[in-house]
């Protein structure tokens, strides 16, 4: 029998599955074209009940949570991934993703008021009649 654990973040009862054999030969299967958060979404309906709209509501913290339930239940495959050298790659992969998307909503055009450069913030001289 798969194992399983619910877990209540406020009103949201939440229940982590136990990877099946098939889940963990497709995982493996497309850790090559692991590339970062998207896919790591899909994976979310092989691991718990949660929606990725819930997810996106979520703060860390109760993310964290889940993911502790996950480690828990699937210990067997996280620990095979880490002997694999897959959990690295995995973790860079969507450490980059999240780099990426947090860069993306950065706004390239700042003006030179808000810059950090010191010699910005100087004010202009002004030329006096000599």
């Amino acid at each position: 029998m798969r194992k399983t654990k619910s877990i209540k973040i406020d009103d949201l009862e939440i229940t982590v599955k136990e990877l099946r054999v098939k889940d963990i030969r497709q995982i493996m299967d497309n850790m090559s074209d692991f590339s970062g958060m998207d896919q790591a979404l899909e994976l979310l309906p092989l691991v718990t009940d949660l929606t990725a709209e819930k997810l996106d509501d979520m703060a860390p913290s109760e993310i964290n949570q889940i993911w502790e339930a996950v480690r828990e239940v699937n210990a067997f495959f996280l620990n095979l991934l880490t002997k694999s050298g897959m959990a690295e790659a995995l973790k860079n992969s969507v450490l980059s993703s999240l780099t990426e998307a947090f860069a993306d909503l950065s706004n390239g055009d700042m003006p030179d008021v808000l810059s950090t450069d010191s010699a910005s913030l100087k004010p202009p001289v002004q030329n006096q009649p000599a």
